[in-house]
């Protein structure tokens, strides 16, 4: 699923890319989800879970596999792809308090 990029990423993507992927900072609580990612009907934790753990050893084993720009940081490298996922994968963690 290929998202275009909004104007608002195109504006600030770059600049936001050095806090949110660069810096050692972790994700804010509270931060907007794009409404593409949100399943209102997801009730079961067992196999989202389940989900989750075969998709890190998915990346674990192939790492990144994808050249496709992020919709709002824009083109980033695997290095990047990388750190980006790791700091929202521990986003989310902590939401859960792992």
């Amino acid at each position: 699923m290929q998202a275009k990029r909004g104007l608002i990423g195109f504006l600030f993507g770059r600049i936001a890319k050095k806090k949110f992927i660069d810096s050692d900072t972790p994700f804010n609580r509270d931060g907007p989800t794009d409404p593409r990612f949100l399943d209102r009907y997801a009730s079961d934790f067992g196999r989202a879970r389940d989900r989750l753990l075969e998709l890190v050893e998915q990346y674990g084993e192939h790492g990144v596999q994808t050249r496709e720009p992020h919709p709002f940081f824009g083109p980033l490298t695997s290095e990047e792809w990388s750190r980006l996922m790791w700091k929202h994968l521990d986003h989310h963690l902590r939401q859960f308090g792992v």
